[in-house]
């Protein structure tokens, strides 16, 4: 390539970051071409000490207008136990704005460390008390109430900062997340010449109160000029405040900075720590305890040459940490409240990892969570960035986050680090929070395009960290295989289990008493020998004492017995045998489950229910269920019956997050012949509207997640889920096809039929029944389309233009496309979002649900066009998002080969190209008759619903 030479080139503006000139405007001109339309191509070195070779870059110059270029800092996160989200906040800044202005942004994350939906707005300052103030909003804080309302609080306008929050509600309807943000109210009392920085929160659940702490600059010429001191104030959710701000250290002349705070329940009492001293200055971190009304006691002193202060609380004492400058260590302790109210430590400081030696130790910001059981995770930046931002450092542990976890006693475990791919800021602090059952969530700074350049912007990025841990069992007595059967005359011996909390142990031999409730039908000796004496039915009971804890505790378990003379019709299994789940039909166990029966064929679990009834259950105790989840993650549990049959997916993560959060949790599947006359005439009205008949009975098929006091119902996955109807006659599945009753109308369900047995995948669970729904139009008798037309439309997927005419050559619009789709993968009843501001109208449903799915993206400018004609291209392209929502899309080894069979394949606009290429590959699209595809025609209805129909039978939805 020709070099030109040095050029000055300024105002080279892009999306990436790489194109952002911070500091010389100057670049190194390589090359040039313009198109003589007003767009020119430039090539350019990025000048760095005259090598050009630095990096080459690529620009149209005289192009439209880029994005804004926005930076994201300062992250916090707390987390909302009911939905099992988190909450992220930040500040949000525009640097391509005159003001570079910074507003207080949040963003949902989902458990597995995913964000949610788009970030969304919480404060922009424009409507609080001080109307100047507006523009620039930083260093947010957030803290959640037990009813799972958060308080996000923030300092706001440089030149006269004030502390704010406001309440932000989070709630869910359906799949869609909603948020709810109230207005700001106004937190410290701000003087001329005062200002509020850096608040943190934390909050009191005893009184429903959160105490709101921040570090305030004093310089109205009184007694503390010139001072950076503590400050705090009790507020509640809704802005009520309890009181004036009140000082929680005062000290003329003082540097009182990077406050952190934290509430024991236990103590009613909060603890604050703060750093003493600037940056450059001899430092300290000191402490404080406060009560819960703000009464401030006498602060002590917890390290020298310390810095960075945070507190956090596990389940009964607070844990503080900080950066040690001398030793270049991330140090902690952990404190109780004294008599005296003083912060009192429990042991001795202790030492949790040593930092880079290029660490700069008053930018490295420990911060520590309780995992909810015995651990803190501590979790701190690398602080330090490399100077040669010539260089790349893909790979390098140095810039991620480190991580280590401390025992109680406040032992530290190996550190660790984040691992590719994202770099963290490495002068920036690291947000930490948990779900109380082993899992983290951390938040920070990283470069936007995962490379460090000089003073490039940042966003947040999110890691999951640790793995879940269930809740504990409470400890308890039972007996172990209850209820007995036996028959007069013959001895079982009782087996009775204590469960600690931890581990199930044998403790028949040391049962304090045992007793009959009726000792006419069976006796229990004082070893737990169990006799029958008359026919009938009674209790045993045992009484069990232990000291386990420190103190003595009784503990009580009854189990039925029942006495027959004559064989029982299942023996009684052997003492040493527990049952961990049964087969059970119209309410009689026809087999018991057994640990040694849990054994896979080619990964599924299969349990027959071996008699005809009305209903069939299987259920499975949630700890063997998740033992054969992480044995065969992509296995099967699957119930067959006469009628009707279940393959439950063991990856499902809507029943392993229910397994994990239930205690004693147990997994249902139950199939029910449907007999209830309200529902028969619910599918009768149905049936009415859609002009069908139905061909088999009603089937609910339903799983539940249960423990001792509540029961979950799965309703929905986010995995297509097989069932089968069985016993049918034969059907040839041209006309008859599966279909789901949600109220009083039928819905298309994906299905294929085998002999007298149709498989049916869906998203869900509920009601459903085989319809014969056959469908004819006057003006197909003799068109090429009439098969693909007829199918669809007998299942509801295709509609006629009037009675009996589908005008198979009018061209279909790009909304009557997206609601084919939407239908064809019998996903309209699942709720969707989307902002489209055209779409309104009779597919609005459709469309949201098939935006939701990933299936339509709209345009640039936001919208969609529903009601343009749709060209061929953009058919291929939602039918490849399809493929890929139902995990059938594939990658082509050469695609250009596959587009080759067509003599315009040249004019396939790129964007479509593999959409096309996959969707020929797998016979969807043929083409038409003139060898051409026709990439920028438009589509009628009739080659619609030919290329529906095909994508039905590739994914096996239909025969």
């Amino acid at each position: 390539m020709k070099t030109f030479g040095r050029d000055e080139i300024y105002d080279i503006r892009d999306p990436e970051l790489t194109d952002r000139n911070w500091g010389q405007p100057v670049f190194n001109l390589i090359d040039s071409c313009g198109d003589g339309n007003g767009e020119i191509l430039v090539a350019y070195g990025r000048d760095r000490e005259q090598d050009i070779s630095y990096f080459i870059g690529y620009r149209f110059i005289g192009g439209p207008e880029p994005p804004a270029l926005i930076e994201e800092k300062e992250p916090d996160l707390a987390y909302h136990p009911e939905l099992d989200i988190y909450l992220s906040v930040f500040s949000h800044e525009d640097l391509d704005s005159e003001e570079n202005s910074s507003y207080i942004y949040g963003q949902l994350v989902n458990n597995e460390g995913n964000p949610i939906d788009e970030k969304f707005l919480i404060n922009d300052g424009t409507d609080n008390e001080d109307p100047g103030d507006d523009g620039q909003l930083q260093s947010p804080s957030v803290a959640v109430d037990k009813d799972n309302n958060f308080l996000v609080a923030w300092s706001q306008d440089y030149s006269n900062d004030t502390i704010y929050a406001c309440k932000v509600e989070i709630s869910k309807s359906g799949d869609k997340y909603i948020v709810n943000k109230e207005s700001a109210f106004r937190v410290s009392d701000n003087y001329d010449n005062i200002f509020g920085a850096y608040p943190d929160i934390a909050y009191d659940s005893l009184n429903d109160r959160f105490l709101i702490i921040w570090q305030q600059y004093d310089s109205t010429g009184g007694e503390i000029d010139n001072s950076w001191n503590i400050f705090g104030k009790i507020v509640d959710i809704n802005g009520e405040i309890f009181g004036d701000a009140f000082p929680i250290n005062n000290v003329a002349g003082s540097n009182q900075k990077n406050p952190s705070v934290s509430y024991s329940t236990e103590d009613k009492k909060y603890l604050v720590a703060w750093q003493v001293g600037d940056w450059d200055e001899a430092n300290s971190v000191e402490a404080v305890v406060i009560d819960d009304d703000g009464r401030v006691y006498e602060n002590i002193s917890i390290a020298s040459e310390a810095v960075n202060p945070n507190v956090s609380y596990n389940k009964d004492k607070f844990l503080i940490t900080w950066s040690d400058k001398d030793n270049k260590e991330i140090h902690g302790a952990y404190y109780s409240i004294s008599s005296e109210n003083e912060p009192e430590i429990n042991n001795e400081k202790f030492v949790i990892s040593a930092v880079s030696e290029e660490a700069y130790m008053s930018d490295v910001f420990p911060a520590a969570y309780f995992d909810g059981r015995a651990k803190m995770l501590c979790v701190w930046n690398p602080g330090f960035v490399y100077e040669d931002y010539g260089e790349f450092y893909a790979g390098s542990n140095d810039l991620h986050a480190s991580l280590a976890y401390v025992d109680s006693d406040g032992t530290a475990g190996e550190p660790f680090k984040t691992d590719e791919p994202e770099f963290v800021n490495g002068y920036s602090p690291i947000a930490i929070t948990g779900n109380m059952m082993g899992q983290f969530l951390i938040a920070y700074e990283t470069p936007i395009d995962s490379m460090y350049y000089e003073d490039q912007p940042y966003h947040i990025g999110y890691r999951l960290i640790g793995e879940f841990i269930p809740e504990p069992e409470e400890p308890g007595l039972e007996f172990v295989n209850a209820p007995y059967e036996i028959r007069v005359g013959n001895t079982i011996q009782a087996v009775v289990h204590y469960f600690d909390g931890t581990e199930y142990i044998d403790v028949t031999d040391e049962v304090f008493e045992y007793s009959s409730g009726n000792p006419e039908i069976a006796t229990i000796t004082s070893s737990g020998a169990i006799t029958g004496v008359g026919v009938g039915t009674t209790t045993v009971s045992a009484i069990y004492e232990t000291d386990a804890n420190g103190a003595s505790t009784t503990y009580s378990a009854i189990a039925t017995v029942v006495v027959t003379k004559k064989s029982v019709s299942r023996p009684s299994p052997s003492p040493q045998k527990q049952i961990i789940g049964q087969i059970i039909v119209d309410g009689k166990v026809i087999k018991d489950i057994y640990e040694e029966d849990l054994v896979s064929d080619e990964g599924i679990y299969s349990f027959e229910a071996a008699q005809t009834g009305d209903n069939a259950k299987l259920w499975l105790l949630g700890s063997y269920y998740k033992k054969i989840a992480a044995n065969n993650p992509n296995g099967i549990l699957q119930l067959t019956w006469d009628a009707a049959s279940y393959n439950l997916p063991l990856k499902s993560k809507e029943v392993l997050k229910e397994v994990n959060s239930i205690t004693g949790s147990k997994v249902n599947i139950v199939l029910d012949k449907v007999n209830d006359e309200e529902l028969i005439d619910s599918a009768a009205a149905a049936l009415d509207k859609l002009g069908g008949q139905m061909v088999s009975g009603l089937v609910d098929y339903r799983v539940t997640v249960e423990g001792k006091s509540k029961e979950i119902s799965i309703d929905k996955y986010n995995i297509y889920v097989t069932r089968t109807l069985d016993n049918l006659n034969n059907f040839d599945g041209y006309s008859t096809t599966a279909m789901k009753l949600i109220d009083d109308e039928f819905t298309f369900a994906p299905s294929v039929f085998n002999g007298g047995s149709a498989s049916i995948k869906y998203r869900g669970n509920g009601i459903f029944a085989i319809v014969n729904n056959p469908k004819s139009f006057g003006d197909l008798t003799n068109h090429w389309s009439k098969m693909n037309v007829e199918k669809l439309a007998a299942r509801n997927i295709a509609f006629g233009k009037s009675e009996g005419i589908f005008a198979p050559d009018d061209y279909v619009t790009r909304a009557e496309f997206a609601v084919m789709i939407t239908r064809a993968l019998g996903i309209t009843e699942e709720e969707g979002t989307m902002n489209f501001e055209d779409v309104k109208g009779w597919y609005e449903e459709d469309i949201s649900t098939a935006y939701e799915a990933g299936i339509i993206n709209g345009r640039s400018d936001g919208k969609f066009y529903p009601n343009e004609k749709i060209q061929r291209k953009d058919m291929t392209v939602m039918i490849h998002n399809a493929l890929r929502f139902t995990g059938k899309d594939k990658a082509l080894k050469d695609k250009e080969g596959v587009l080759a069979m067509f003599i315009d394949s040249s004019e396939i606009d790129e964007y479509a190209r593999e959409c096309t290429a996959l969707c020929v590959e797998v016979g969807i699209i043929m083409g038409r008759d003139t060898k051409e595809f026709d990439s920028d025609e438009y589509a009628t209805r009739a080659e619609a619903s030919a290329m529906i129909e095909r994508m039905l039978r590739y994914l096996e939805f239909i025969n």
